[in-house]
């Protein structure tokens, strides 16, 4: 019964991470303000409270941690051994005898060449980067081999980036369906 605590506590960060992206999509992601009258600081910060630059990389972070607790309770009730470190691209591979849509679908995120569009242009501006570990690095302006993660492809992004938010969103959801299915097949 301990893997129904991991993924309790995964649907959680998962909640908050979609609960971030719903409200990013919903205020539109602005990156800046127009107005014809004078604005404030005020205006500007309730204008873009949830947008790209201040709220992606922690709703990223929380997706990924997400993501890791899950594939540690699903091991966990299919009694697979694993590691208890943060490689999450490690915890994917052992996944035997789970549904092929849920594989696919979290290896969008989380494998040595992941496919989402928004993760994948933000490993390719980052390419020293371990995809393995994007779920710590995200966390962190730096490393110990890269003086500086380059956030850029993140931020600022206005619009264009609305469909994208939207279908991690759809992902998230899905992923964690999924998921659920697989520790409730048996019970």
């Amino acid at each position: 019964m301990e893997y129904k605590k991991w993924i309790l506590l995964s649907e959680k960060y998962l909640k908050t991470s979609l609960a971030v992206l719903r409200k990013n999509v919903e205020q539109g992601n602005p990156a800046f303000l127009i107005s014809d009258t004078e604005i404030n600081n005020g205006d500007l910060e309730v204008a873009t409270e949830w947008s790209d630059m201040n709220t992606l990389v922690p709703s990223l972070f929380l997706m990924f941690h997400g993501f890791e607790l899950l594939l540690k309770g699903i091991l966990m009730y299919k009694d697979i051994n694993f590691n208890y470190n943060h490689n999450s691209v490690e915890l994917c591979e052992k996944l035997v005898d789970v549904p092929l849509e849920f594989k696919s679908l979290i290896s969008e995120y989380i494998s040595y060449e992941p496919s989402n569009p928004l993760v994948k242009r933000f490993l390719d501006i980052n390419n020293e980067l371990d995809p393995k570990r994007i779920h710590i690095d995200i966390r962190y302006p730096s490393n110990k081999e890269i003086d500086r993660i380059d956030f850029s492809t993140l931020e600022y992004n206005d619009k264009d980036i609305l469909g994208d938010l939207e279908q991690i969103i759809s992902d998230i959801e899905d992923i964690y369906i999924l998921g659920l299915r697989i520790v409730r097949g048996k019970e």
